[in-house]
């Protein structure tokens, strides 16, 4: 009987606190789990849609030259305009993107509606956010819910 008596000091039950806490932490363990794999799930779709977006290049081609178009209609001097290319850090095209400088006549919404129709004919759409207090507006031509181009409108005073 001594015997038995030792064994059960030396073999405390667990108590319900550390229970819980164990299946707590073997909760935590398994979310971790689920996000690490989620992450990976995502790094493959960000790979896939970067193919996406490198196969809207032939298409960007098209785009740019109504945007062109566009601009030399409104009598936007090209020295106002600067354009570069956004990639992903391991080089991949992502979009192109412009910055407009325009007179304060400019009148952002006729040009949003005309890019809209000419637009149109190759499945994309263009959605336009104007910041009032920057005197700018962005439009973003989108394809498959995707931003292939970017044109930031910028009111400079000392334009004509």
């Amino acid at each position: 009987m001594g015997q038995a008596n030792i064994q059960e000091r030396l073999r405390p039950e667990l108590s319900n606190a550390v229970r819980w806490r164990l299946v707590a932490v073997g909760i935590l363990a398994v979310g971790s789990l689920v996000l690490l794999m989620a992450g990976r799930v995502s790094e493959r779709v960000d790979k896939n849609s970067a193919l996406k977006k490198a196969q809207t290049r032939p298409l960007l081609t098209q785009v740019n030259a109504v945007v062109d178009t566009l601009l030399d209609q409104y009598q936007v001097d090209p020295k106002w305009v600067k354009s570069w290319s956004v990639f992903t850090p391991n080089r991949k095209f992502i979009r192109e993107e412009r910055r407009v400088y325009i007179p304060p006549g400019f009148i952002s919404l006729d040009f949003n509606h005309d890019l809209s129709r000419a637009l149109a004919k190759y499945d994309v759409q263009v959605v336009a956010t104007e910041r009032t207090r920057e005197s700018t507006v962005s439009m973003h031509i989108l394809n498959d819910g995707m931003i292939i181009e970017s044109i930031a409108f910028v009111v400079k005073r000392d334009l004509k």
